[in-house]
């Protein structure tokens, strides 16, 4: 039982109070709620950037600043 990543999926969910909030739960295990699940976590978001991979350009960027490489600034203009 894991939380459901958002809030508009059509998958049973059983509600648990965990610090005072209530969460709805969802059963990945289940085949077809983690098929409806992987299907709009790849609609939603592998369609483009995510933060993760904004951030790392923002690390690439300093590497580049603080050496002045090239392999830094080329990486950064080709992404």
């Amino acid at each position: 039982m894991y939380p459901v990543p958002f809030d508009d999926l059509d998958v049973p969910v059983e509600m648990k109070e965990w610090l005072g909030e209530v969460n709805p739960l969802a059963d990945w295990n289940d085949d077809v709620v983690y098929g409806k699940i992987l299907t709009a976590l790849n609609q939603r978001q592998m369609r483009g950037d995510v933060p993760l991979n904004l951030t790392v350009t923002s690390l690439v960027v300093n590497a580049f600043l603080y050496t002045g490489a090239d392999r830094y600034r080329r990486w950064f203009l080709d992404y």
